[in-house]
C-alpha cells in the first residue's frame, strides 16, 4: 500500500471501502472544536490562583548586592 506521503504531487488515492464521507468528517471536527471551545471558555472564566496573584515578591531580608568581575577591560 501506497502511503500519502509517497505519492508524487497531483495522484489521486483510490477510495478504501472503510473511508468515512467528508460531511462525517467535518461534522466530526465541528463537534470536537465545539467542545473544545467550550473548554477554554470555561478555564478562562476561573483564573488559576497562580495567574491572579500579579504582586511583585519580596526580596529576602538578608540578601546583600554582589558585583561581578567580569573581566571586559
Amino acid at each position: 500500500m501506497i502511503e500519502f506521503g509517497e505519492l508524487p504531487e497531483g495522484w489521486i488515492l483510490t477510495s478504501l471501502g472503510d473511508d468515512e464521507p467528508a460531511s462525517v468528517l467535518l461534522e466530526r471536527i465541528r463537534t470536537e472544536r465545539a467542545q473544545l471551545d467550550t473548554k477554554t471558555k470555561t478555564a478562562k472564566k476561573s483564573p488559576s490562583p497562580a495567574s491572579g496573584d500579579r504582586r511583585k515578591k519580596a526580596k529576602p531580608q538578608d540578601a546583600e548586592p554582589v558585583q561581578l568581575e567580569l573581566g571586559l577591560e
